[in-house]
């Protein structure tokens, strides 16, 4: 999957973007933070981005 692919699934499902430093972006959603890694036109390895997703609630 595609990094990029992966914040267009969190920012569909309500969490807000915050901040960005460096490659990681910050999001939150009632009162949860959770960081995520940017790396544009990386590919992220699927069993760490159903993790992320799981962690998250959307999964």
């Amino acid at each position: 999957m595609k990094v990029t692919e992966l914040h267009e699934i969190i920012s569909s499902n309500g969490w807000t973007k915050i901040r960005q430093e460096g490659s990681h972006i910050r999001y939150e959603k009632d009162g949860k933070r959770y960081t995520v890694p940017f790396h544009k036109g990386k590919e992220i390895d699927n069993s760490f981005a159903k993790k992320i997703l799981k962690d998250m609630g959307i999964l």
